[in-house]
């Protein structure tokens, strides 16, 4: 990886020099010291004690510009590791934690009508306010179409690429359906001050069909629809997503309803800005049905400043362990203030409290929980800053159907220094 990396380097050094491509680039650096207590025990009711660690990272996206219509954007993490002896310096190319990974990378021109296309290497699984989202990197090919004040998006996502035997697709086998692939169609406007974002999508994935002369797929449906805007001192943010499933490309689909489903969530934010002090409030909701499964919040979604339910430790019907790191099936309210002591100074407090939508008989029968976070930022020049976190999150589940007590306490501290470009 670092041979072919310096390898891109000269080949767009080489073509930035002999075309006038101008290179300009933003990144940022942290290095950060981590203490945890419980926090992998939270599944059983032992106490795993503490444990403290650091890690750190490099990302630096540069842009290469061709003209003021053509680009090439890039992202690209170097070292993201815990430190430990096995991740420093080596010059064992096989150590995969030494390797750059090339996170993003696509291309950009824009035509004289204004009509925008992109392709590559992009940021995929987001779209609104980022509820019931779990971002990551898919190679996809998107038009951007400016109308008036609004943006309308086209999306051809690809996940996956259907496999073929030996490398060459034979007779009777129909390789086109074993893809994953993505079909999206977007808007991004304003009604009145209010910004409107539709989203449709159609997603057939047939790689889980290993029957080579089957061409069954199983598809999902995708609609989601987010909504917000500020008036005066008052913001809010609101978003529905609906996801129907269908299962005709699985070849054993087990337990649940085996021929699809449907799951379905919302969330809404208000925020209040008084000058130094920002209060604010959260609610979210993910169905849940014992047949049809949950609807689960998505990694990408801030459920108002949490830093363990739904980041580290799981909660809800959706998980079949809590160690999944997701909320699904459950109802959060989160209560939090941001306050700006001066210009460089300033702190965060949230409460969230979160409760299982799950009445069936189980582990998560009217499960609760809470989480309080409190936290520190200080800003010691423009490009650096240093943090302090703190966590403490409690879980209350029914002892009988998960087959252990309610876990202790779970503790999470962090600290952290930032340098940006």
């Amino acid at each position: 990886m670092k041979k072919i990396f310096a390898t891109m380097l000269v080949v767009f050094l080489a073509v930035g020099s002999a075309y006038a491509m101008d290179l300009t680039y933003t990144g940022e650096y942290f290095v950060r010291g981590n203490y945890e207590d419980n926090l992998s025990s939270v599944n059983d009711d032992s106490d795993r004690g503490s444990h403290m660690y650091y890690d750190h990272e490099f990302v630096l996206e540069p842009t290469f510009t061709v003209s003021d219509a053509t680009n090439i954007r890039a992202k690209l993490k170097f070292n993201d590791v815990t430190w430990d002896e096995a991740n420093r310096g080596s010059e064992d190319p096989k150590e995969a934690s030494q390797n750059i990974m090339i996170d993003r990378l696509f291309g950009t021109h824009t035509f004289g009508t204004g009509t925008q296309f992109q392709g590559g290497l992009m940021t995929a699984g987001e779209w609104a306010y980022k509820f019931g989202d779990s971002s990551t990197g898919a190679y996809r090919a998107r038009i951007n179409q400016p109308l008036g004040d609004s943006t309308l998006i086209f999306i051809l996502q690809k996940d996956k690429e259907g496999t073929v035997s030996g490398g060459f697709p034979v007779e009777g086998e129909n390789t086109e359906s074993k893809d994953k692939d993505e079909y999206l169609l977007g808007w991004v406007g304003k009604v009145g001050n209010i910004d409107i974002l539709p989203l449709i999508g159609y997603i057939t994935d047939g790689s889980t069909n290993t029957d080579a002369g089957s061409s069954d797929t199983n598809t999902t449906m995708v609609i989601d629809l987010g909504a917000g805007g500020e008036h005066g001192m008052i913001g809010w943010e609101a978003e529905i997503k609906y996801l129907s499933l269908n299962f005709d490309g699985t070849d054993a689909a087990t337990g649940g309803n085996t021929d699809g489903f449907s799951v379905y969530g919302a969330y809404a934010g208000a925020w209040f800005n008084l000058g130094a002090v920002t209060p604010g409030i959260k609610l979210a909701y993910g169905s849940y049905d014992e047949e049809d499964g949950s609807f689960a919040y998505g990694g990408e979604y801030d459920s108002g400043g949490m830093m363990i339910m739904g980041e580290n430790v799981g909660f809800g019907p959706g998980n079949t362990d809590p160690t999944d790191e997701t909320v699904a099936g459950a109802t959060t309210i989160t209560v939090y203030a941001d306050f700006a002591a001066n210009e460089s100074l300033s702190f965060f407090a949230g409460l969230a409290y979160l409760m299982s939508n799950s009445s069936d008989d189980g582990p998560w029968k009217d499960a609760s929980a809470y989480e309080l976070d409190v936290k520190g930022t200080y800003k010691i020049t423009d490009n650096v800053s240093y943090n302090i976190d703190m966590g403490y999150a409690s879980v209350d589940w029914d002892e009988d159907g998960m087959g252990a007590e309610d876990p202790d306490g779970i503790t999470k501290i962090q600290h952290k220094l930032t340098i940006t470009f």
